[in-house]
């Protein structure tokens, strides 16, 4: 090719031959990438499905449980409701939120479903087993970690966040984990 091709005419500056020498040495060199230069503003060819989807594959199911149950903090306590729109009591919280996640669990007697762990074990999406009265479990709520839990209490409260405190750690019957991830 002719120096004075249109293709190889460069800009008019004022440099030394020193830096001509470097500007065309990288030039040549960028050539040789592997990638594309991307132009301003451009995106990465991923589609946000792909990265929810990674990004959620590396989420432990006992978080995504937690996370689900944190969406439903404030939601009314409703003894035997399951889902929302209805309110939801202790097992039906526990139902909904493992149910969401594929897990199917039974409504009643979820302590006889569950295996057994230690507190020091427990993982964000274990369940917490509760004697309130008596010998009978009478209160669940979902581990969220950090001795805390995500509960529906009774007596016209809502879904909220409650310590492993004064009050709930001594009524602490049973830890139990339902989901086979953490097994």
């Amino acid at each position: 090719m002719k120096a004075n091709s249109p293709s190889l005419r460069l800009p008019s500056i004022r440099c030394g031959r020193r830096s001509a020498l470097v500007f065309a040495f990288t030039t040549v060199l960028a050539g040789c990438s592997s990638a594309p230069a991307k132009q301003a503003g451009e995106r990465a060819s991923v589609t946000p499905g792909a990265v929810n989807a990674q990004r959620s594959a590396h989420v432990p199911i006992g978080q995504k449980i937690v996370s689900l149950a944190e969406t439903l903090i404030g939601t009314p306590y409703r003894f035997g409701g399951t889902s929302p729109s209805e309110g939801f009591d202790c097992s039906g919280l526990i139902y909904y939120a493992y149910h969401k996640q594929g897990i199917e669990v039974p409504r009643q007697q979820q302590a006889d479903y569950s295996r057994n762990i230690s507190l020091t074990s427990a993982q964000p999406g274990d369940i917490l087993f509760f004697r309130i009265n008596g010998e009978k479990i009478s209160h669940a709520g979902i581990y969220a970690g950090n001795k805390q839990f995500i509960h529906a209490p009774k007596g016209a409260r809502t879904v909220s966040y409650a310590r492993l405190n004064s009050y709930w750690r001594p009524r602490l019957f049973k830890v139990g984990r339902l989901h086979k991830e953490a097994y």
